[in-house]
């Protein structure tokens, strides 16, 4: 290797920290009691979907953010909601995040 005179390469080794969340909550209000519960996974990996050892709960390694939440107060009101977010849409993922 060529390395120019007085340079240092450094390698850092980096493990992210799981930081998945879960909300549960519940409420009263207009003569009823409504909960809710949401569940967000942050760093999830679609291109790891379908392999099975990939899954320790969930793929993980590409970013992606997987949510999922859902808010009733039984049969009078049902609400749920899916968000996926992809932060490399239009761009190349040059690092894979484990």
């Amino acid at each position: 290797m060529n390395y120019a005179e007085g340079t240092v390469d450094i390698v850092y080794n980096v493990t992210e920290k799981p930081s998945d969340q879960v909300e549960l909550s519940g409420g009263y209000g207009a003569g009823q009691i409504i909960g809710t519960l949401g569940l967000t996974f942050n760093n999830f990996s679609t291109s790891n979907f379908f392999d099975k050892s990939s899954w320790k709960p969930l793929p993980r390694g590409d970013g992606q953010k997987l949510s999922v939440r859902g808010q009733t107060s039984g049969k009078r009101y049902q609400s749920y909601s899916f968000s996926f977010s992809e932060p490399w849409l239009g761009g190349k993922n040059q690092y894979t995040l484990v």
